[in-house]
C-alpha cells in the first residue's frame, strides 16, 4: 500500500480528503425492510431467514423458510435495526456473497446499491458495520431501535469509485487471510480432538487391551480414583465458613497484592482490564486455596460445570475465587498435565457427567470428584501423552496469535483507510 499526501476538509463526519464527498445512505442505497415470518420457518424450506442471530454470528446459523417475503441478492448488505438490550448487535452488518435464496426477517433491513456499476459494495460494508452514526441511537438502557429514516439519514464518507475499490480490495485481502487462518485453527482443533480420543483409549504403542468400567484401555494401565492419585482437592470455602470469608476476604477492582482468579479470567488472560484482586490479608486468609501454577481448576457449579482449565505459572501471587475446585497433582503416580488433558477429553467429560448432580443449578461436590475414576498409564507414558498434546496446543496457540495479529492489522487499516487519513494509490 502506497500512502499519498493530500489536502483535507472539515465536514459533519470529521476531517476527510478534499476530493471525497459526504453522502447520506439514502443517496447510495435502496432500502428494503424485512417482515416477520418466523411462523414459516421449516427445516426443508427454500429460503434462508436472515435474522439478528444469523448476522451476529456471520451467517453461521441458518434457518429455512418456505415462503419468500423479502428476497436478497448477492452483494446486498443486511443490517440489524432492533435487537437485544444494550444494542450488542445493533447496526451489525452481513454481506450476502453466495447465490442462496435469502429472506429478511423483521427488525432487519436490506441495502442494495443504486449505482452498482461504479460503487464497491465491500467498501460500504466495511464502512457501515457498527457505524458510529447508528450507534449514537443506542441509549444503553432500553430496547434499542433504528428507524428507517435514521438508517437512510446516516452520513457516509464517499471516496471516488476507484479508491473505494482499492480500499475494499486491501481490507478483503486481510479478511481472506483471517478466514484462512480461522479454518486452519478449526482443523488443528479437530486433529487434536481425534488425537486425544486415540491417546486416551489406545495409549502409545500398546497391542493388548482390556475392558473396564470407564471403557477399553491398554492392558497395563490402571483405573484409580482421584483421591488416591492427587495431592490435594480443595476450594475457596476450605478457608472457613461463609461468614468468616465475608469478614476476612476483600475483593478489589484495582491491582493489589494477588490475582483473584475466576474461570473467566483464565479464558481471556489474567490481568485483563476487568481483573479482580485481593489484598495481602485476604491472600493469607485464603492460604489453603492459593495458586502457584500448574493446578487444575475445575468449575463445580452452574452452566459451565465440569469445565477444566490449567493455571499458568505467574510471577504475581494468585488465589482462587468461589465456584471452582483446585486439583493439585504432581507425584510418583500422576503427571498433572496428563490428568488435565484427560479431564478435558471426551472420555474425561463422560466420567464427569456421571457425577454432576441435577436440579436448577447443576453442581459437583468434592467428595464425588475425589471418587471419580480415571485411567493411569506409567508416569513416563503420561508425560509423553502430555507432551504430544502440549505440542498440539502450542500449534493452535501460534495460529490464534497470528489470527489476532491479522485482526489488529485490519482494525488499524480500517481506521486509516475508511476515513482517508491514509490514501492509497489508484
Amino acid at each position: 500500500m502506497e500512502v499519498l499526501q493530500d489536502t483535507y476538509k472539515d465536514t459533519k463526519i470529521g476531517r476527510i480528503p478534499k476530493d471525497w464527498e459526504v453522502k447520506t445512505l439514502e443517496d447510495v442505497f435502496i432500502f428494503n425492510n424485512g417482515k416477520g415470518h418466523e411462523q414459516f420457518i421449516s427445516e426443508n424450506g427454500d429460503y434462508i431467514v436472515v435474522n439478528s442471530k444469523f448476522i451476529s454470528q456471520e451467517g453461521r446459523v441458518k434457518k429455512f423458510s418456505n415462503k419468500q417475503m423479502s428476497p436478497l441478492l448477492v452483494k446486498d448488505i443486511t443490517m440489524v435495526m432492533s435487537d437485544i438490550p444494550n444494542g450488542r448487535a445493533l447496526a451489525k452488518c452481513f454481506l450476502i456473497e453466495e447465490n442462496n435464496k435469502y429472506s429478511l426477517n423483521q427488525r432487519i433491513c436490506g441495502l442494495r446499491l443504486k449505482n452498482e456499476a461504479n460503487d464497491d459494495v465491500r467498501f460500504f460494508f466495511y464502512n457501515l458495520n457498527r457505524n458510529k452514526g447508528f450507534l449514537k441511537y443506542n441509549d444503553g438502557v432500553s430496547q434499542t431501535n433504528l428507524r428507517k429514516s435514521e438508517v437512510l439519514g446516516c452520513l457516509l464518507a464517499y471516496p471516488p469509485s476507484k479508491e473505494q475499490q482499492k480500499i475494499a480490495a486491501i481490507l478483503s485481502t486481510v479478511d481472506e487471510q483471517i478466514s484462512t487462518t480461522d479454518k486452519i485453527i478449526k482443523k488443528s482443533k479437530e486433529l487434536k480432538k481425534g488425537l486425544m480420543q486415540k491417546l486416551f483409549s489406545e495409549g502409545i504403542g500398546h497391542t493388548e487391551f482390556k475392558d473396564t468400567k470407564i471403557g477399553r484401555i491398554p492392558k497395563d494401565w490402571e483405573v484409580l480414583n482421584l483421591k488416591s492419585t492427587t495431592d490435594e482437592i480443595t476450594d475457596f470455602v476450605a478457608a472457613g465458613s461463609f461468614a468468616s470469608l465475608r469478614e476476612n476476604v476483600t475483593v478489589l477492582k484495582e491491582p493489589n497484592y494477588a490475582f483473584y482468579v475466576r474461570l473467566t479470567d483464565l479464558r481471556v488472560g489474567l490481568g485483563h482490564k476487568k481483573q479482580q484482586y485481593v489484598d495481602e490479608d485476604s491472600y493469607i486468609f485464603l492460604s489453603k486455596s492459593n495458586l502457584y501454577g500448574g493446578e487444575i481448576l475445575f468449575a463445580n457449579i452452574g452452566a459451565n460445570v465440569g469445565e477444566v482449565l490449567l493455571m499458568p505459572k505467574l510471577e504475581k501471587r494468585a488465589t482462587i475465587a468461589p465456584n471452582m475446585i483446585v486439583i493439585r497433582a504432581e507425584n510418583e503416580k500422576v503427571f498433572g498435565k496428563y490428568l488435565f488433558y484427560f479431564l478435558g477429553s471426551y472420555y474425561g467429560k463422560k466420567e464427569i457427567l456421571k457425577i454432576i448432580a441435577g436440579g436448577a443449578q447443576p453442581k459437583i461436590n468434592k467428595t464425588e470428584l475425589r471418587a471419580m475414576k480415571c485411567p493411569f498409564p506409567s508416569l513416563p507414558e503420561q508425560q509423553k501423552i502430555a507432551t504430544i498434546l502440549s505440542e498440539a496446543d502450542a500449534k493452535i496457540e501460534k495460529e490464534q496469535t497470528q489470527k489476532a495479529q491479522l485482526e489488529q492489522l485490519k482494525k488499524g487499516l480500517m481506521q486509516q483507510l475508511l476515513t482517508g487519513k491514509k490514501r492509497v494509490k489508484v
